[in-house]
C-alpha cells in the first residue's frame, strides 16, 4: 500500500504485512470440494489455486481486498474479505459456460467463435431418454438431421441424413468420428463380400449411449471440409466421458421397460375370410372352397387365428450401467461397464450387448500428456433373416385366419403354407424356427501423446485400431416351408482390422486483446483389411446340433472366402482468426489420397472458407439493449464422397466354369471394364446463418439457409453388349439440395430445478439435376 509521509516531499512505498485467508470451495451439485479453482485478489496478479480437496490459502493486503473465485463450468464469484480470515464458498454450475466449448474436427473452439453450422447434443440429454443406440438419441434434436429407423429388429441402427441425399449409388450416411477415430457407418464399408451391414452394426449399436459426453453434428462445408473426401454427407463427432480432477465418483443406473405394438391392423376374422373365399370361388363358377360342414365348424370359432397376436409380443428391455471416474492434478480416469438385454416385439428376436470402456490420461510432465481411450464390446443378436423378418410381419397380415398355427402341436408340426391362394410361409414357424445368430466382438481404441514444446504450440500423435470380429450362424430346419424339406446351415466369419495414425500441430495464441489464432495442421494415415470365410452344408438327419456341426450335413456346399484392403492418406490444415472477438474468419483444407479411385485421380483437394460478425459486441448493438448474442455467418467450401465400394476403378477377374478336355474346370475371366479416370463425387455447399440470443441468452435462435450441389456422381451406366459387359461405372450426373433450418431453445427456469424447451424445423428440397447427360 502507498502511504503519504508528511516528513518527506515524496511518497514512499511501504509494505504492510497482509492477512492470511483460508477456506474451502465446493460444488453446488454435490457439495464436494472443487480442485483447480482460481482464487485471485481482484486488480492484482496475486492468487492461488485450490488443491484436490478444494482447500486454499492466500495472503491478501487488507480487509478491503476482494477475492475472485473462477473455474471453467462455474459462475464467477467475488467476495469482500472484511474482518474474516476463513472464507468458504459454494460455486454454482454455469450452464452457459459449459456450452461455450464446442468440439470441432481436430480440436475445440469457443461456441462464440464458431463460423460454421454445428448442432450440439450433450450427454445429459441422451441420459434422460432410455435408448439402445445413439442414433435414437439424435431423433428430433438437430435441424436438418433426419433419422429414419430402417428396421424394428433389436440392435438395428437407423439411417441418418444430414441436409439431404447427395449420392445415387454411393454412400449417404455421415462420417462418425468416435474420440478422434473416423468410422463410416454405411453399408459396404471396407468390404465387397455382401456383408457390409455388419459395419453399420459395429459403429453404432456397439457404442454405449451412457458413455457419451457430447455429440457435435457438423453440417456446412466450413465445419466438415477438414474431413475432406468423407464429409459430403456431414460429420458426427462423438466424445466419450473422461475423468475430472477431484474426489472419485461411483454411479449406477438401471432401467426396465416393455415395448409393444401400439396398434395392430384391422383384418378379417376367420368367418369373414371364409365367406369372402367362398364368394370368390362361386363367382368363378366353382364350388365353394369351404363346404357346409367346414362353415359350421368355422362358425363355432368365428375369430379363428389372430396371426398378428401370434407373431407380436410384449418385449422387455433392461439396461444396467456402472461408472467410476475421478483423478487428481496429473491423472484422470473414467471406467464404465454396461449390460443391455432387449427382446424384439417379434417372437424369436433378442439383442444383448456387453460393453466396457476405459478412458485415462496423465500429465507425465508439465507440458506432456499421454492417454488412451479403449472400448470393448460384445453383441449377440438372435433373429430371423431380414427377408424372413419382413415375411413374418407381412404373412401375419395375409395368412388364412381359418388355419391354426400347428397341424399337430404335440409333435411340433406346423401348417406350413397358406391355403387357398398365394403360397405364404407360416409366420410363426418362420419366426420361431429360422435362425440367424450374429455374434460380434469389437475392440476400438486409440492412444495419444500431447507435447506443448512451445507456449501455445502443441504436437499430438495418435495411434488407433478398430478390430471387429463378426460370426453369423444361420439354420433353416426341414420342418418349415423355406427349407423345401431339406435342412441347411451356414457359418460365416468376418474379421475387419482398421488402423489409424494421426500427427498434428496445433497453435492457440492471443496477441494482446484484439487478435487470436486457433490453428491446426497435420498428416493422417488410415488403412483397413477385411477377411471373410463361409462354410455351409445341408440335408441334416435332425435339428439337434443345427449350424454347430456343419459336418453333420449329408451334402457339403462349396466353401467361400474373400479378402479386401483399402487405404487413405491425408494432409489437413485450418486457421481460425478472431479480431476483437467481433470479426471471425476460418480457412480450412484437406488433401486426400484414396486407394479407391482411379490411377489418374488418386488425390483431391477440399477447401473451405467462412466469416462471421459478432454484431452483439458492437457498441451500437449493445446500446439497443435487445440482444445478448447476435452473430451473422457465411461459408462456402468443397467436400467429397469416397464411399463407392472397393476396386471400382481397377480391372478385376471373376471365377467361371468352362469345359476343357471334356471336363468342367474353374478359371478366371474379366468381370468389368476398368475406369482409371474414376474420381470423387464432389459437393460444393453455400451456407448463411444467423445466431441470436435474448434475455441474458435464455432465449436462443439459430437459422441457416444453404445450397449444395454434388457433381461427378458415380453411377453404373448401360453400355453396348458388344463390349461383353452390361454396365460401366463412370462419373456422370449431378444432384442438388437446398433448404432452410431453424432451431429455438429456451431456459424457462434456471437453478436447482430447471426447465428448458427445444424446437427445430427444417425444409429440404432434393433434386436430381442430371444423369447421363439428361437433365
Amino acid at each position: 500500500q502507498k502511504l503519504e509521509n508528511p516528513d518527506r516531499e515524496s511518497q514512499l512505498e511501504v509494505i504492510i504485512q497482509g492477512i492470511t485467508i483460508t477456506g474451502k470451495v465446493t460444488s453446488s451439485e454435490d457439495a464436494e470440494g472443487l480442485p483447480g479453482v482460481n482464487v485471485i485478489v481482484k486488480g492484482t496478479s496475486q492468487g492461488t489455486v485450490t488443491n484436490v480437496e478444494g482447500n486454499y490459502s492466500l495472503e491478501v493486503p487488507g480487509e478491503e481486498s476482494i477475492l475472485v473465485f473462477s473455474s471453467v463450468g462455474f459462475t464467477k464469484e467475488e467476495v469482500v474479505v472484511g474482518n474474516r480470515t476463513v472464507i468458504d464458498l459454494v460455486l454454482t454450475t454455469d450452464v452457459t459456460a459449459l456450452e461455450e466449448i464446442v468440439v470441432i474436427g481436430y480440436g475445440s473452439i469457443k461456441k462464440s467463435d464458431l463460423t460454421g453450422s454445428i448442432s450440439s447434443v450433450k450427454g445429459e440429454e441422451l441420459e434422460r431418454t432410455p435408448m439402445q443406440s445413439i442414433d435414437q438419441g439424435l431423433v428430433g434434436r438437430a435441424a436438418g438431421v433426419v433419422v429414419t429407423q430402417t428396421s424394428g429388429m433389436p440392435g438395428a441402427t437407423a439411417s441418418i441424413r444430414v441436409r439431404g441425399t447427395t449420392s445415387l449409388q454411393g454412400g449417404n450416411e455421415p462420417l462418425y468420428v468416435i474420440d478422434g477415430f473416423p468410422i463410416y457407418a454405411g453399408s459396404g464399408y471396407g468390404n465387397t463380400s455382401g456383408t457390409g451391414n455388419r459395419e453399420r452394426i459395429s459403429s453404432m449399436a456397439t457404442l454405449n449411449p451412457n458413455d457419451i459426453e457430447s455429440i457435435e453434428i457438423l453440417k456446412d462445408a466450413s465445419a466438415t471440409s477438414i474431413y475432406g473426401a468423407r464429409a459430403a454427407n456431414g460429420v458426427v463427432l462423438i466424445t466419450t466421458k473422461t475423468g475430472k480432477a477431484g474426489q472419485d465418483q461411483i454411479s449406477f443406473n438401471a432401467y426396465y421397460g416393455v415395448q409393444e405394438v401400439v396398434q395392430k391392423l384391422d383384418v378379417m376374422n376367420a368367418l369373414e375370410y371364409a365367406d369372402l373365399v367362398n364368394e370368390a370361388y362361386t363367382n368363378d363358377g366353382d364350388a365353394p372352397y369351404y363346404d357346409n360342414a367346414a362353415m359350421d365348424q368355422i362358425r363355432q370359432n368365428p375369430e379363428g387365428t389372430d396371426w398378428q397376436k401370434e407373431v407380436f409380443r410384449s418385449a422387455p428391455t433392461q439396461n444396467y450401467q456402472l461408472s467410476i471416474s475421478g483423478g487428481d492434478k496429473k491423472t484422470r480416469y473414467a471406467i464404465s461397464g454396461n449390460i443391455l438385454n432387449q427382446d424384439g416385439i417379434i417372437i424369436g428376436n433378442n439383442f444383448k450387448r456387453y460393453t466396457g470402456r476405459i478412458n485415462v490420461d496423465r500429465n507425465v510432465m508439465d507440458n506432456v500428456r499421454i492417454g488412451a481411450n479403449i472400448n470393448l464390446t460384445r453383441t449377440d443378436n438372435e433373429a430371423t433373416p431380414a427377408t424372413a423378418h419382413s415375411g413374418a410381419v407381412n404373412a401375419s397380415l395375409k395368412f388364412n385366419p381359418v388355419m391354426e398355427v400347428y397341424e399337430d402341436e404335440e409333435l411340433g408340426l406346423y401348417n406350413l403354407v397358406n391355403a387357398p391362394g398365394k403360397l405364404i410361409a407360416n409366420p410363426v414357424a418362420t419366426a420361431n424356427e429360422m435362425v440367424l445368430e450374429n455374434i460380434a466382438t469389437r475392440f476400438l481404441g486409440n492412444t495419444f501423446a500431447d507435447w506443448e514444446f512451445v507456449k501455445g504450440l502443441t504436437a499430438k500423435i495418435t495411434f488407433g485400431v478398430d478390430i471387429f470380429d463378426n460370426k453369423s450362424n444361420t439354420y433353416t430346419p426341414s420342418n418349415i416351408y423355406q427349407s423345401g424339406g431339406t435342412a441347411n446351415a451356414s457359418v460365416r466369419s468376418d474379421l475387419s482390422t482398421t488402423w489409424l495414425n494421426e500427427n498434428t500441430l496445433s497453435y492457440i495464441k492471443d496477441f494482446g486483446t484484439n487478435h487470436s489464432i486457433n490453428a491446426v495442421a497435420g498428416v493422417t494415415f488410415q488403412g483397413s483389411r477385411n477377411e471373410g470365410v463361409l462354410g455351409s452344408s445341408q440335408d441334416y438327419v435332425n435339428d439337434v446340433l443345427q449350424e454347430n456341426s456343419l459336418e453333420s450335413g449329408a451334402v457339403y456346399n462349396q466353401p467361400g472366402s474373400d479378402a479386401t484392403e483399402w487405404g487413405i492418406i491425408s494432409y489437413l490444415a485450418r486457421v481460425n482468426y478472431s479480431l476483437k472477438s467481433k470479426y471471425l474468419m476460418s480457412l480450412a483444407g484437406r488433401i486426400d489420397g484414396s486407394s479407391r479411385f482411379g490411377e489418374n485421380n488418386k488425390y483431391a483437394f477440399f477447401p473451405s472458407g467462412s466469416v462471421a460478425w459478432r454484431a452483439s459486441e458492437e457498441e451500437f448493438i449493445q446500446a439497443l439493449n435487445v440482444f445478448s448474442n447476435l452473430k451473422v455467418r457465411a461459408s462456402v467450401g468443397y467436400t467429397g464422397n469416397q464411399e463407392i465400394g472397393l476396386y471400382s476403378s481397377l480391372p478385376t477377374l471373376g471365377t467361371t466354369t468352362y469345359e476343357f478336355g471334356g471336363n468342367l474346370v474353374k478359371g478366371f475371366s474379366p468381370n468389368k471394364i476398368p475406369n482409371p479416370d474414376l474420381r470423387w463425387e464432389k459437393t460444393i455447399q453455400y451456407d448463411a446463418g444467423l445466431d441470436m440470443g435474448f434475455v441474458d441468452n435464455r432465449i436462443r435462435l439459430t437459422t441457416d439457409i444453404y445450397y449444395k450441389k454434388t457433381t461427378d456422381l458415380i453411377y453404373s451406366i448401360a453400355i453396348p453388349w458388344v463390349s461383353g459387359f452390361q454396365t460401366m461405372i463412370q462419373n456422370i450426373g449431378s444432384v442438388s439440395n437446398k433448404g432452410i433450418e431453424l432451431e429455438i431453445s429456451t431456459d424457462n427456469i434456471r437453478g436447482e430445478f430447471g426447465w428448458t424447451t427445444d424446437f427445430n424445423i427444417a425444409f429440404n428440397k432434393n433434386e436430381v439435376l442430371e444423369v447421363g447427360g439428361e437433365e
